[in-house]
């Protein structure tokens, strides 16, 4: 017997009138095409179609995952300085982590108008409940994290599982002595990587099982060498040119990455020789059955997704790690059976939903953890039956909730999402802009307001700006920082006009390691890197070789590429 009578019933109505055709996007009001196979996904998970263009709506949805978010805020209690996620010109309310476990935020609960919005009594209503201002899980007491679990003695990192002694990541799982890694899984002492399985190495991008290499492109099993391209299983190359074992031994003791202008030039050369030699598949996806999207791993019936690893049966979402039976989700991890959802952990049977990780079938709620059978509630914890954060009993919940569901589809808001301001972190500081930043077009129509990144600072409050130094002034050789002069104060970088500062023992590692010290704020450094890898965004083409027509995806640092189609490139 069904639990909601009357949406069940004028959502059949719905869909026996629903035909394929073309539909105008509500936000960007371009054409796009509704298919058999998107009515079929809305008929499974018992939702209207969504008014976005699915491209567009993929674009909100990302801009709801953390992305590099640092930023001081205040206690929204006690006004101390607090490290977190949230820039301090957005409304919301944050505390310290451990602290929010301790809330019971039914307190905040309230009774819902059925003649309004549910979306601006729902705004209204996250304003008010706080966040915990990291996001993060299982880190130890010195760590400095966002959205970020069991990590280690690692500073600002985000979105990073399992990391020990890492410095500036994104997206590094399972990370150890790492410095400006992003999308990488297994790494060790390694520094501006994007891969699978790397270690001892600088520079090395969509390569896999390569240790002690420097500046490789799409190179695998590869060990011992200085500047590859498309190389498999190799030894000693330098720039692609074969040497022996003696004569790469001699070119490589006279180079010292730990001296920033030696480090730059040769990345400058290791440019050109992508430029000029480097193929490019259509996709950096593989090992999959009946799948399609860019950066899938591993997966089965995956459709038009990306960075997806080994999941099952998805539709049209992206960054995801063992999922199952989704659709349109974005920047989860063991997910399954969910529509519509954004971040969280080990949740099953959501809708419409930010946040909400250990729960089962919640709609439109924010960070709510551990809970089941809540509607339009924000930030509980081990609670059943909510709505705007106040408690029912089982029947009155059903029946509260029948009526809301209805209302809301025949006014058009069921089956939408949040709008841009309901993002917790921010459009500007969410993995959609790292893929590619949002315009302030962009951030218009999604319904959210620009802030000014400057804001978020991520120096502590006790470092006195009108003491910094300019990023140039800082010493060519690694050898040269001393910590004493150069660590723990503020460094300029005036190209972004934004702070930062050198940890002691990130310096240790640098000098360690023989990796250059930075002129640029690690925002900007991490941005670049997170694009040296293709976007989500698709792009037709035709194979560099074959002349085929092929799809491909987008990229922002090599627009201009020789891209081979699959059967071209394997050969």
């Amino acid at each position: 017997m069904s639990n909601t009578p009357k949406f069940d019933a004028l959502l059949d109505q719905y869909f026996s009138s629903l035909g394929t055709g073309e539909k105008t996007c509500s936000v960007t009001g371009n054409i796009w095409e509704l298919d058999e196979r998107e009515i079929e996904i809305c008929r499974r998970y018992r939702v209207p179609v969504n008014s976005m263009d699915p491209v567009v709506r993929l674009r909100l949805l990302n801009g709801f995952n953390t992305g590099l978010a640092f930023s001081w805020n205040t206690h929204s209690e006690t006004g101390n300085p607090l490290f977190g996620a949230f820039h301090p010109d957005l409304p919301f309310k944050v505390v310290d982590d451990k602290e929010w476990y301790t809330k019971d935020h039914t307190d905040f609960g309230r009774e819902y108008n059925i003649s309004l919005s549910i979306f601006d009594q729902l705004y209204d209503l996250e304003c008010q409940v706080p966040f915990y201002a990291s996001k993060t899980v299982g880190a130890d007491d010195i760590s400095v994290g966002l959205g970020s679990v069991e990590i280690i003695k690692s500073f600002l990192v985000s979105g990073c599982l399992r990391t020990n002694n890492a410095y500036y990541c994104y997206a590094l799982l399972n990370g150890e002595d790492c410095i400006d890694a992003v999308n990488t899984d297994h790494a060790k002492d390694c520094f501006a990587v994007g891969g699978l399985h790397l270690s001892k190495c600088t520079n090395a991008f969509e390569s896999g099982a390569c240790i002690s290499s420097n500046f490789l492109f799409d190179s695998q099993n590869c060990e011992y060498c200085f500047g590859a391209t498309n190389k498999r299983h190799k030894k000693y190359l330098w720039f692609n040119k074969q040497l022996s074992e003696s004569e790469w031994k001699k070119c490589r003791s006279e180079v010292d990455l730990g001296k920033r202008s030696e480090y730059e030039a040769h990345l400058q050369a290791f440019y050109k020789l992508i430029q000029d030699e480097a193929i490019w598949p259509e996709n950096f996806s593989f090992g999959n059955t009946d799948s399609s999207g860019e950066k899938v791993y591993k997966c089965s019936n995956v459709y038009d997704s990306y960075w997806y690893y080994n999941s099952s049966n998805i539709y049209r979402s992206n960054f995801g790690v063992e999922n199952s039976d989704c659709a349109y989700c974005s920047g989860h991890g063991w997910e399954k059976n969910s529509y519509m959802c954004t971040g969280g952990v080990r949740s099953e049977a959501n809708k419409f939903s930010s946040m909400c990780s250990g729960s089962l079938n919640l709609e439109y709620c924010i960070n709510c953890i551990d809970s089941e059978y809540c509607f339009a509630s924000v930030g509980l914890y081990k609670k059943r039956f909510c709505i705007f954060n106040k408690q029912y009993t089982e029947v009155e919940y059903r029946r509260h909730v029948d009526e809301l569901k209805s209302t809301m589809l025949q006014s058009g808001e069921y089956g939408q999402f949040f709008s841009g301001k309901f993002s917790p972190s921010g459009l500007q500081f969410s993995v959609g802009d790292l893929v590619r930043t949002y315009t302030d077009d962009e951030l218009s129509k999604f319904g959210t307001e620009k802030v000014d990144r400057r804001r978020a600072f991520a120096l502590s409050p006790n470092l006195d700006v009108s003491k910094s130094i300019s990023s140039s002034m800082l010493p060519d050789s690694v050898d040269d920082i001393d910590e004493k002069i150069h660590c723990h104060i503020p460094v300029h970088d005036e190209v972004s006009n934004r702070y930062y500062s050198l940890f002691p023992s990130e310096v240790e590692l640098r000098k360690s390691n023989r990796w250059p010290i930075p002129t640029e704020h690690f925002e900007t450094r991490l941005t670049k890197l997170f694009r040296h890898a293709n976007g989500p965004e698709k792009k037709n083409t035709h194979c560099f070789n074959c002349k085929a027509s092929i799809t491909t995806y987008k990229n922002l640092i090599f627009s201009d590429r020789k891209i081979y189609c699959k059967p071209c490139y394997i050969v």
